[in-house]
């Protein structure tokens, strides 16, 4: 019998379809993977040998060298009228280094930072960047730079409308909600340790011309002038941002007058004063919701205002002040503020206050 040709050359062609392939058809199939993975491999490899390089330069002397005038260029670019300067760096660079730092104008050296040391955290890169370490020891702040004056601004920003603000903080609250997939955790951490620095003065010359006796009380005892002493401070500080608990803002401080003498900041001295302030920024069920709260107590606070007892305030003053703030940049409900404070309690002067404000 004879079969039609057609149907032969079919047969013919799904027996060969069936056959295995040779090698060299296999090879063919395979050499765009083989190649991706080559060519990932020598890049992979070529970063970790330049990263590698950099880390061994950055370990020897001409490395830090040239590193350090690096950095000194940058900062004379961006803040040339500080007049800051590293002068030396030190450790294994980039992630757990010291340094010293100063700062120089016109009138002369105002700031010195001989021993800082940053750690950086490695365990989380890229996805968070952790600062775990900013120690500042024994700096010195002997007063404020000398800056230039700033330019005139011939027009007049308008100011900003509920309704604007509202608009800004809702993108802010867009962000907390659904933050980017390349926005890094961070995280910070400073300390502040055996600081000094001049207590600011600016009211000096008036305290001393109230203490001297006026002529319609030339009987009247002359109260002491509130002494220059300069300030001993410590401060810690840390500082969070992140997806699950937003923002996050803790501080504390401790300040004491280096000497016999009480510090003075303008016309209020003190021997001590311990500070907080802590704040937060979370997303909420509609827009944002933030909370400042900050606590403080004066040792031996004295007043130096022209018509009021120095010793008004007692030996120990303490105030505290919380804002509260709901509904920020949500377009669905009011902004909401409520003000636990201020609450002053030194010595006959005690102040309570509260309040709640709701935009209508």
């Amino acid at each position: 019998m004879n079969w039609p040709t057609g149907f032969g050359k079919k047969q013919a062609q799904e027996s060969a379809s069936n056959e295995p392939k040779a090698p060299s058809q296999k090879r063919a199939l395979h050499w765009p993977g083989r190649l991706f993975l080559a060519l990932f491999i020598l890049v992979s490899t070529s970063l970790a040998a330049l990263f590698g390089m950099l880390f061994w330069a950055c370990q020897s002397e001409s490395g830090q060298a040239w590193l350090l005038k690096t950095a000194n260029a940058a900062l004379e670019s961006s803040a040339g009228e500080l007049g800051l300067r590293l002068t030396r760096i030190s450790g294994s660079l980039p992630f757990d280094f010291s340094f010293a730092l100063k700062g120089r104008d016109k009138q002369g050296i105002w700031l010195e930072a001989p021993e800082n040391r940053l750690v950086l955290g490695l365990c989380a890169l890229p996805l968070s960047v952790r600062v775990e370490k900013l120690s500042l020891t024994h700096l010195r702040l002997t007063r404020l730079p000398e800056l230039p004056p700033a330019p005139d601004e011939q027009k007049t920003a308008r100011p900003l409308d509920l309704a604007e603000v509202q608009g800004i903080l809702g993108k802010l609250a867009q962000l907390f909600q659904d933050p980017p997939f390349w926005l890094p955790e961070l995280f910070l951490a400073v300390r502040l340790e055996d600081a000094s620095f001049a207590a600011a003065l600016p009211g000096k010359g008036e305290t001393e011309d109230y203490n001297a006796a006026s002529p319609e009380s030339a009987d009247a005892p002359a109260s002491p002038p509130v002494p220059a002493a300069s300030l001993l401070g410590n401060a810690s500080l840390e500082l969070s941002l992140d997806a699950k608990n937003g923002f996050q803002l803790k501080a504390n401080s401790q300040l004491a007058s280096a000497g016999a003498d009480e510090a003075c900041l303008s016309a209020l001295g003190f021997r001590q004063a311990d500070l907080m302030l802590a704040c937060s920024i979370q997303a909420g069920a509609s827009g944002l919701d933030a909370a400042v709260q900050t606590q403080g107590a004066l040792a031996s606070p004295r007043l130096a205002v022209k018509g009021l007892p120095p010793q008004l305030l007692g030996h120990m003053a303490t105030f505290s002040l919380k804002l509260d703030a709901a509904n920020l940049g949500s377009y669905e409900s009011q902004p909401r503020l409520s003000l636990t404070g201020p609450r002053l309690d030194a010595g006959g002067i005690s102040l309570e206050g509260s309040g709640v404000w709701q935009a209508g």
